[in-house]
């Protein structure tokens, strides 16, 4: 089996074991592939990423794109590692089998880009980004949109991009200025400026297409104020002449390159569309085509920010994963001191996973990482039941599941897996904090993972909001009853019952705090409280998920892999003893917080 910087047996328990990957195959696939096959396409996947993209990771970091008269240059082997993925087909993974793709589950194509990000997460991240834009292109747009900008890029002829902050506006995107005019019966002329545009200018496929966020006037000439105005448009890089011969540059310009802490491998630029550097058509303004409705452009928009949030959860739990697997190979060759009670100053040194406080360190790390991992197939597995789940209610409730646990995968993932690549460094000691050694780099990586695609505070107002009040409430209570089977189960073992029982604690407490905060007469009190409860809220979901892992460990393998199984037993019993209680905690605090941050004035400061 490939050496991975993800364990390959959890990653396989929890797809075939936990998560019945293998039931989700599209149909036209379910000839071709069984767990045998899509194991062999794991294979591949670790080894093309231990080939291709771990070997440039460092020179991808080392070497960032550089902007030169108008035109993006980048080391030539992040090109050579997309192009290994194109080639091998990594694309079109969930593509229907008979327009050319193997009809596999979302929940595979996860797992392959688990091991992608693990080994380089910049790379990685480009077909991640340019997937979720297809996939919009798919969901909304015309025949032709399909056709001409989604179909390229599942075969990696052609990225995306999404076009949505603005320097004035951030996360507000009700304060988006940019100017969509339309231009003849069905395009339309974009002006305006983008910024943090990850993948926004490169040479490595045949176009880019972009989709971009802006504003329409009314028949009047007036623009509609708030998100009620927005629309989403697809502008491409390349854009064909009226002929349908020749190609020209469509109005865009790279203004500038973010110099970024880590993910240094993908380019992170502003764009400025709309300016004149070029002149599509013989005038000034860059071409697009409306997807979606006119004025309703949240609706697209969040179909691809939900993906790119859950893209965003699993590379954070992929970066978490390799620091761990990285300090734990350390952990069992560097030797340095000698037990606690052996007095002999000539006894031969230890490796220090025998010493206490690096294997707390190390079982934490499993807990983070493989807690966020599970947590991110998990809602793979939901997208896959959204489309072939038998009946319309349970595809539905997939959705609402998908939906409500979403900011919970990205921002715990985010959180949690940050700590996590926090004690790597701290198991390999000096070394770590160096750029010799790659826990450095991962940690920096991770680092972006908090703030891209919305930061905490954000996706903490999202939850506590929104996505907690879905249909009058039935998300959350769609979770309690998957939660509450679970309970079922442990309480009919009898090691785990008393899990069970602490888990059914927590979740008792979870929903009465959720009950006083949805309640609040003074909503403004109880949304400022939102961070922590996302934070609480996740602790107690992932508590969940450890305890449902370990009984399908039970119920599959029983004691045939006991080091596999005495693993996953530990870090149930740490997260338990541990991390649990902590959101307990929060979750009591907040129960009884009167005050909020607001409540003194900004000179206090």
């Amino acid at each position: 089996m490939p050496t991975s910087l993800i364990h390959r047996q959890t990653l396989e328990f929890l797809l075939f074991d936990w998560l019945k990957a293998d039931q989700y195959l599209h149909h036209g696939a379910k000839q071709m592939h069984n767990r045998a096959s899509l194991s062999a396409l794991l294979d591949r996947a670790a080894n093309l990423a231990g080939d291709k993209l771990a070997s440039c990771y460092r020179q991808a970091d080392e070497h960032e794109p550089v902007l030169e008269n108008g035109t993006v240059r980048m080391t030539p082997e992040i090109r050579n590692a997309l192009h290994a993925m194109r080639d091998q087909g990594f694309f079109g993974l969930t593509q229907p089998f008979e327009e050319g793709g193997l009809g596999l589950p979302v929940l595979i194509e996860r797992a392959c880009f688990a091991l992608f990000a693990a080994a380089n997460p910049a790379v990685a991240a480009y077909p991640q980004i340019s997937l979720a834009c297809a996939r919009t292109i798919q969901s909304w747009g015309t025949p032709a949109q399909i056709t001409q900008y989604a179909a390229p890029v599942f075969t990696g002829k052609m990225f995306g991009t999404m076009c949505l902050a603005e320097q004035q506006a951030g996360s507000s995107l009700g304060d988006i200025e940019t100017r969509a005019i339309p231009d003849g019966p069905a395009a339309y002329r974009l002006f305006g400026h983008k910024m943090w545009v990850a993948g926004g200018a490169h040479t490595m496929a045949d176009n880019i297409v972009h989709l971009v966020l802006a504003r329409v006037p009314d028949n009047h000439g007036n623009l509609i104020p708030g998100v009620r105005g927005l629309s989403l448009f697809l502008v491409p890089a390349l854009i064909r002449q009226a002929n349908g011969e020749a190609i020209a540059q469509n109005d865009i310009s790279v203004t500038g390159i973010n110099r970024t802490m880590g993910y240094r491998g993908l380019i992170n630029c502003s764009l400025s569309f709309g300016e004149g550097t070029h002149r599509p058509g013989g005038k000034a303004g860059a071409i697009g085509w409306l997807i979606g409705p006119l004025h309703r452009g949240l609706a697209p928009l969040l179909q691809l920010m939900n993906e790119a949030r859950a893209g965003t959860g699993l590379f954070a739990a992929a970066i978490a994963s390799a620091g761990y697997q990285l300090s734990l190979r350390y952990a069992r060759e560097r030797r340095q001191g000698r037990a606690w009670t052996e007095k002999s100053a000539e006894a031969p040194q230890i490796p220090i996973i025998r010493h206490d406080d690096v294997r707390r360190m190390l079982l934490r790390q499993k807990c983070y990482s493989e807690g966020a991992l599970a947590l991110s197939l998990y809602c793979a597995r939901l997208s896959d039941e959204e489309s072939t789940a038998p009946d319309a209610d349970l595809r539905r409730h997939a959705t609402l599941l998908r939906e409500l646990l979403t900011p919970v995968a990205k921002c715990w993932s985010a959180q949690w897996g940050l700590q996590a690549n926090h004690l790597a460094i701290q198991v390999f000691g000096g070394v770590g904090y160096t750029k010799q050694c790659a826990a450095e780099q991962l940690f920096r990586d991770n680092r972006l993972n908090a703030i891209q695609q919305g930061t905490h505070g954000v996706q903490a107002l999202e939850l506590l909001g929104k996505k907690l009040r879905l249909e009058d409430g039935t998300a959350l209570e769609l979770l309690g009853e998957t939660m509450h089977k679970t309970l079922l189960k442990a309480g009919q073992h009898t090691v785990l019952a008393a899990h069970g029982k602490h888990l059914a604690r927590a979740m008792h407490l979870l929903a009465r705090v959720t009950r006083q905060l949805l309640t609040d007469t003074q909503q403004e009190r109880a949304m400022a409280q939102a961070s922590p409860y996302l934070e609480a809220f996740g602790h107690v979901v992932v508590a969940w998920i450890w305890l449902d892992v370990v009984l399908c460990c039970e119920h599959v393998g029983g004691n045939t892999e006991p080091h596999f199984f005495a693993g996953k037993m530990a870090a149930l019993d740490y997260f338990y003893l541990w991390e649990l209680p902590s959101a307990e905690l929060m979750l009591n605090q907040l129960a009884q917080a009167g005050k909020n941050t607001m409540h003194f004035p900004d000179q206090s400061f």
